[in-house]
């Protein structure tokens, strides 16, 4: 998982890709450049699954500190925002490359190439020996 600085980070580095430098909302009451922060389109504790959306363009704008508060507490108004600022802009529409997951030969369910017993590890559980040969 993506440590709190490592998403900071990638969203800076998006920030300045795509040239944003102040607030994406502009809400009554904007403070423009001024404590910037990124308001995320869901709670906190819903990326604890999905923590590479956490830097995804589609779950973030950037955000003033007045902004962000309206944000926090009206789903609505957070729903709508990123309606307005992600989803129906082609600039941002896009989702990060899943993550793939190779495995090993071995880690596969396989026979073993001594008791021929079906197993998924290097090491034959029932036999003790080596279960796969290994180029």
């Amino acid at each position: 998982m993506s440590t709190p600085y490592e998403i900071n980070k990638k969203i800076k580095e998006l920030c300045e890709k795509y040239q944003i430098h102040s607030c994406e909302l502009q809400l009554d009451g904007c403070k423009g450049s001024w404590e910037l922060h990124p308001a995320h389109r869901r709670k906190r504790r819903w990326y604890l699954s999905h923590p590479e959306l956490l830097y995804d363009m589609q779950n973030w704008v950037l955000a003033c500190q007045h902004c962000h508060n309206r944000l926090e507490f009206n789903a609505r108004l957070t729903e709508q925002s990123f309606i307005r600022l992600r989803d129906n802009n082609p600039k941002f529409n896009f989702s990060p490359a899943p993550k793939r997951v190779f495995k090993s030969d071995f880690q596969t369910p396989h026979s073993c190439i001594n008791c021929h017993q079906t197993t998924s590890f290097l090491i034959c559980p029932y036999c003790k020996e080596i279960s796969i040969i290994i180029k």
